[in-house]
């Protein structure tokens, strides 16, 4: 049982350190986006069935 708790406790502190980013604030009522990182662009999709997809 104290293995649990250590591994629960360890999740959240990374979980705390992480940056969130809402995705609505991104997406700011679009569909898509273009995203770019090191020069090469992504677009990051909402699905009709409430997903995001990432490509290249």
């Amino acid at each position: 049982m104290q293995m649990v708790q250590e591994k629960d406790q360890d999740s959240l502190e990374l979980t705390d350190k992480l940056r969130r980013v809402d995705v609505d604030a991104l997406l700011r009522g679009s569909r898509e986006i273009c995203l770019v990182y090191n020069g090469t662009e992504y677009r990051l999709r909402l699905t009709s069935n409430d997903r995001l997809i990432l490509t290249k």
